[in-house]
């Protein structure tokens, strides 16, 4: 089957499957899904915030890495979400 420029120009659906980041940073706290890889990002997240709350600021690098749609990206906005929410006199 042979899918005709005019059929792209009528499809819903992006041409690149990605997520726009501004479609899911405002409610990604809320949105997001506890799997193995998030739990363990936020704990991470918390003892980093704690520890820097009292006095105690250290460096942390945490590598990200998966296939292609595995929800790398999604890590990484919830992970900027959750610093903010947690930080010490954050607004929010």
């Amino acid at each position: 089957m042979q899918v005709t420029s005019d059929a792209l120009l009528q499809s819903p659906f992006p041409v690149y499957p990605v997520s726009a980041l501004r479609d899911i940073a405002p409610d990604i706290l809320e949105k997001t899904v506890f799997t193995e890889a998030v739990s363990t990002l936020n704990n991470a997240i918390r003892g980093y915030v704690q520890q820097a709350a009292g006095g105690h600021r250290t460096g942390l690098a945490i590598p990200v890495r998966g296939d292609y749609g595995t929800g790398k990206t999604h890590l990484l906005v919830f992970a900027k979400a959750q610093m903010r929410k947690l930080w010490p006199g954050n607004p929010d």
